[in-house]
């Protein structure tokens, strides 16, 4: 696999000092037939070594898509085993965030890290995964492994 990274700029490890702020959409563009644009919160989490989870709530929309662009990359520069994207609590999945997450998907690659999904068992997510092919692209995690007590020993041998 020849991987290019032609487009893609990694961040360095000071840019996962933002992700834990909020960021939300203008209110105002209602009149024009946008939606309303709920903040999205984006927490990072490193459970053991090696292992980053990031933890997506609200909507994951044009608006707020650069936010986890930024926390994706950032922990696959940081991490050389596995980045697990907690999706459970996010409201709407568009195509931004779609990108997103094809994204961060491709930059693991290089970086011989792996993307893995969990929290894609509900409405807004699995129809959008589902209907762009990109579920079966992406390992999937049942919701209970974040509670697990062996995340290690469960990740071997899942998805290099």
């Amino acid at each position: 696999m020849q991987c290019s990274l032609e487009g893609l700029e990694l961040p360095g490890k000071l840019a996962s000092s933002m992700c834990d702020t909020p960021i939300s959409a203008p209110q105002d563009q209602t009149s024009s037939g946008c939606r309303d644009a709920q903040a999205l919160r984006v927490a990072i989490d490193q459970p053991i070594p090696d292992v980053g989870v990031v933890r997506v709530a609200g909507a994951l929309d044009m608006q707020t898509a650069p936010q986890l662009d930024s926390c994706l990359l950032s922990q696959i520069d940081g991490h050389s085993g596995h980045v697990v994207v907690d999706l459970s609590k996010v409201t709407f999945l568009g195509a931004a965030g779609l990108g997103c997450l094809v994204k961060a998907r491709q930059a693991a690659a290089c970086h011989h890290v792996t993307v893995h999904l969990t929290g894609v068992d509900h409405r807004a997510v699995a129809v959008p995964l589902e209907i762009t092919g990109l579920l079966s692209a992406f390992v999937s995690l049942p919701p209970q492994w974040l509670h697990s007590r062996n995340i290690g020993r469960s990740l071997a041998g899942i998805g290099s």
